[in-house]
């Protein structure tokens, strides 16, 4: 007799009630099943992979997602655009790589007033664009565009 205990990725993950549970075994299932869909410990070094069509239940949990999506790659995300839908809630949320854009500049006319400084800034193209429709109750990632800058930040 099985009883159901979890399912992830269409995957049963099931356990006999006459069978003896063996630790060792368990550490090895719990390492198998473990993915992107179970909730975000930001204190637990996990490999966080995003891709267009992942399904999110609440936008704390597309925050923490993407932040640690940066994290582990090398840079932060910051939050690009912002819409409401009329009720207030969120319809869509953009997020931008750190180091995205190219730098502007505000020089005087005086040269002595010029400040020498690099900018972060280096066009980095990774953005994500996340919506939630107003009659569904998911949001969904539906824009990657994964394009990272290694070694981003030059003196």
């Amino acid at each position: 007799m099985n009883t159901e205990l979890c399912v992830q990725d269409n995957i049963p993950l099931t356990a006999s009630i006459n069978t003896v549970v063996n630790e060792d075994n368990i550490a090895e299932d719990i390492a198998e099943s473990s993915n992107q869909a179970l909730p975000i410990n930001e204190d637990i070094n996990e490999v966080v992979n995003l891709c267009e069509g992942h399904v999110f239940s609440s936008w704390e949990e597309v925050d923490k997602f993407v932040k640690a999506y940066g994290k582990q790659r090398g840079f932060g995300v910051a939050q690009k655009r912002l819409e409401r839908h009329p009720d207030g809630n969120i319809k869509h949320r953009s997020y931008r790589c750190e180091f995205s854009g190219h730098s502007q500049p505000k020089k005087k006319v005086d040269a002595r007033d010029h400040r020498n400084r690099k900018s972060k800034r280096q066009e980095c193209g990774w953005h994500v664009n996340i919506n939630c429709p107003k009659n569904v109750s998911h949001i969904t990632l539906t824009t990657l565009d994964d394009k990272v800058i290694e070694g981003k930040v030059s003196n």
